[in-house]
């Protein structure tokens, strides 16, 4: 089809972005075909690779990371794990902008499944990473001011009464998505749009709420999405603040007098950078996603930059669970360098304490002495 005859550039995604059929990859140029297989490769190589990694590192601050955090974490791990492999391999999700919809090719949205169903997946999986993040926000606070006398201290009881509070208010959400992410009246005469009839005939499931800036019933969930967000916010701006301002003073009075605070610190810092990547990776480019579902931007921008837009929106939410894991990991180089090395001493030690025994049968039921150097954490 003639690019002209597209209103938006979505020539560029079909030629360039989305298109997964062998005839593309034989065709196109060996980086282009990285650009397709980006998304279904990742969730493999982070589940063989940093995944691993993190247990190893959970495992190891056993000493100054409480049991409750650790879980958390725990959580928050499979939480993402779960996450990106739907988004990035069973859905593969691309964004329709101006359009209000969304467009996914993976295999679960080539399986005949009812569009209600498929929205309520995920939507569970995508918000089901948000109350992980806010339990560690939670006890990171009060693991902060545990030694002020800041009023903001929380009962154990009152901790898990906010937590469910905001998950079942989050939860509602997926509520939404079923009931309300449905096509809108005018579905038939969009798909027959040359921007999106490519797109139905070569498969996957097709999510139109509307023309841009008009979602017809999505505009109710997108509603009770930003009353969820107004109450949220705040809670997380005044955890957060308020750890950071307690951090900096702890910091100017050097009042860190143990080695465990300072590992604890440590600690909290590194979940507030994962913050910050939360809030680049997930809630900028969900923010964006939503502006433009709700209203009409289709006169602010030229055609051809919401053909870039429309992969910028993707590509954070693809890498989000992959970078958030990887500060984790370079934040604690050390801990992996240790264990790494203790388990390379243990496989010399158990070499050497074989060969010792092939060569002297009647020590096989002896305690042969070994010498191993001291590692210091």
């Amino acid at each position: 089809m003639d690019p002209r005859n597209f209103s938006y550039r979505f020539d560029l995604d079909r030629d360039y972005f989305i298109d997964f059929n062998m005839r593309s990859l034989v065709s196109h140029a060996f980086a282009t075909k990285l650009v397709y297989r980006f998304q279904s490769i990742l969730p493999f190589v982070t589940l063989l690779t940093m995944r691993p990694l993190i247990i190893l590192i959970l495992m190891k601050k056993r000493d100054y990371m409480s049991w409750d955090i650790r879980l958390a974490y725990a959580i928050n791990q499979i939480a993402m794990m779960i996450q990106e492999f739907n988004f990035c391999f069973l859905f593969r999700v691309h964004d329709l902008a101006p359009y209000a919809g969304l467009y996914c090719d993976g295999p679960i949205c080539r399986a005949g499944i009812p569009k209600p169903y498929l929205m309520a997946i995920l939507s569970f999986t995508t918000i089901g990473t948000v109350p992980t993040f806010l339990i560690l926000l939670l006890r990171m606070h009060q693991l902060i001011i545990e030694t002020t006398d800041s009023q903001l201290k929380l009962h154990r009881r009152t901790q898990c009464g906010i937590i469910l509070f905001l998950t079942l208010l989050l939860s509602s959400n997926v509520a939404g998505f079923y009931s309300f992410g449905r096509d809108c009246r005018e579905v038939e005469e969009m798909e027959k749009l040359p921007d999106l009839a490519w797109l139905k005939d070569r498969g996957g499931t097709l999510f139109l709420f509307g023309p841009p800036g008009r979602p017809e019933f999505f505009k109710i969930e997108l509603m009770m999405l930003l009353c969820s967000i107004a109450i949220i916010s705040p809670f997380v701006a005044v955890a957060s603040f308020h750890s950071m301002k307690i951090m900096r003073e702890q910091k100017l009075r050097q009042s860190l007098t143990s080695n465990t605070q300072r590992l604890q610190t440590r600690v909290v810092r590194v979940f507030f950078l994962q913050l910050l990547g939360v809030n680049c990776f997930y809630i900028c480019p969900l923010s964006f996603m939503l502006l433009h579902m709700s209203i009409d931007v289709s006169w602010i921008l030229p055609p051809w930059m919401f053909s870039i837009a429309r992969c910028a929106l993707i590509l954070p939410f693809t890498l989000e669970s992959s970078q958030l894991s990887l500060i984790f990991l370079l934040k604690n180089r050390q801990i992996i360098r240790d264990a790494i090395l203790q388990l390379s001493l243990y496989n010399k030690t158990s070499n050497t304490r074989v060969s010792i025994v092939n060569r002297n049968p009647e020590w096989a039921d002896a305690n042969v002495p070994t010498t191993q150097p001291r590692i210091t954490d």
